[in-house]
């Protein structure tokens, strides 16, 4: 069965003890003992979907530790593609040579001017910077007012729970 179809079984089965007037005190104890029958298939239930629960998260945690390692050879090959063109422009500009005509494709060297900002942009001059306004909501402020009975329009505190396995 489902923990769907548990969870509702037992609901069911409580809210018939709660409510219902046996005849017999024997349909009180069966009700009972099939109570406590969807109790231990919840308690079953519980066991699979905790060792569930553990080996997704171990899996997750695989492919970050491998996301990781592959992420690390990626820039590893990146800074060496890096470095063999700047290898290959340094030879290409001692021998005064801008374009290599080959079979597979060509070889050439251009110039191009970037600038480098060494100092704090903020002692620069106003022509030469610009600003960037970013504005966010204060979360923590807002979930202070909301919890203070404060009401803002737009903004809900929403509780949530979380699943944890000891």
């Amino acid at each position: 069965m489902s923990l769907y179809e548990l969870t509702n079984d037992l609901l069911k089965i409580e809210t018939l003890l709660e409510n219902a007037e046996f005849d017999e005190a024997d349909e009180r104890q069966q009700a009972e003992e099939i109570k406590e029958i969807i109790k231990q298939e919840l308690n079953n239930k519980a066991v699979n979907i905790a060792y569930y629960i553990r080996n997704l998260e171990s899996s997750i945690a695989e492919k970050k530790a491998e996301e990781k390692r592959i992420k690390e050879i990626r820039q590893t090959e990146e800074k060496r593609l890096a470095n063999f063109k700047n290898y290959v422009i340094e030879n290409m500009l001692l021998l005064d040579k801008k374009k290599i005509v080959t079979s597979v494709g060509n070889l050439g060297v251009r110039t191009s001017k970037s600038v480098n900002v060494e100092i704090d942009p903020s002692n620069l001059e106003d022509k030469y910077k610009r600003e960037k306004i970013t504005v966010e909501a204060d979360k923590k402020a807002l979930k202070e007012a909301l919890q203070n009975g404060i009401e803002i329009e737009g903004v809900e505190l929403i509780e949530s729970f979380n699943l944890s396995i000891r």
